[in-house]
């Protein structure tokens, strides 16, 4: 015969220890302890991974945006081109000494932007796609975009090009998603300038000119910067430091031209 109440004081024991929860945060939980447990036991094939840029910053990012979305590409929004110019200069200047691929859908890519010596200027190929026409369609111009890439990635890896002898880092492309990196409005990393604080109001004359000699100088040391949900890096400093180091290497080319005439 059953107890009737003792099934009652049991009943009420277990709606006491049940918590009211929504699925969503049932979801993340679940999500958490998953990517928890995949970090300690599982090994992720690097072609799925963010290709490394060896930019200490951007790289961190790129995991941190890979581990919550699980998209391995670094998509520029915002002031794009500053960024990949700089990218660019640092992916084929030494110690990196890639060759990389660009597919320019914009015709925004301005080689008198980078500072790379003419040797290694030379190891960025430039691919550029004919304007989409009145009859294009969102996915007319991606199967476009899919079909280019592959067309790239034949001719890096198997045509006869004066970048055999150099590892081939990957595709960039300006305007449309695809390759290691592509800039375009939907971009996760934002890139921008600091804000400067404009002029006060009520101020004089002589206060508003000392102000705009300030503001001068602002704008002269400028930093770029590049955000996204999950942190953010110093972009100018990192260009301080590129350019340093390309300067070094250019000193060291001419001493060494020097040497031999």
């Amino acid at each position: 015969m059953i107890d009737l109440d003792l099934l009652d004081d049991t009943g009420s024991q277990v709606l006491l220890e049940v918590v009211e929860t929504s699925l969503d945060e049932v979801l993340l939980a679940l999500r958490e302890r998953v990517l928890v447990q995949d970090e300690a036991t599982v090994t992720v094939p690097s072609s799925y991974l963010p290709k490394k840029t060896g930019v200490p910053g951007l790289d961190s990012l790129a995991m941190k945006n890979f581990r919550e979305t699980q998209t391995s590409p670094i998509s520029v929004s915002g002031r794009s081109l500053p960024f990949i110019h700089a990218l660019l200069d640092h992916l084929v200047s030494p110690p990196q000494s890639k060759t990389v691929a660009l597919i320019d859908l914009e015709c925004g890519f301005d080689p008198t932007r980078l500072a790379s010596s003419r040797s290694d200027l030379s190891h960025i190929h430039v691919f550029r796609m004919p304007p989409a026409t009145a009859d294009s369609t969102a996915s007319s111009i991606a199967e476009m975009v899919r079909e280019a890439v592959a067309r790239v990635q034949q001719w890096m890896v198997y045509g006869s090009h004066q970048s055999v002898g150099r590892e081939w880092w990957g595709t960039i492309i300006l305007g449309a998603p695809g390759g290691q990196v592509w800039t375009g409005w939907r971009g996760w990393l934002c890139v921008d300038t600091e804000d400067i604080p404009g002029f006060t109001t009520g101020m004089s004359i002589r206060e508003a000119m000392v102000e705009r000699e300030r503001r001068e100088q602002a704008v002269d040391s400028m930093n770029w910067v590049a955000s996204c949900p999950w942190g953010r890096f110093d972009f100018r400093g990192w260009l301080v430091q590129e350019n340093e180091e390309l300067q070094h290497h250019h000193k060291l080319e001419g001493d060494a031209t020097s040497g031999e005439a």
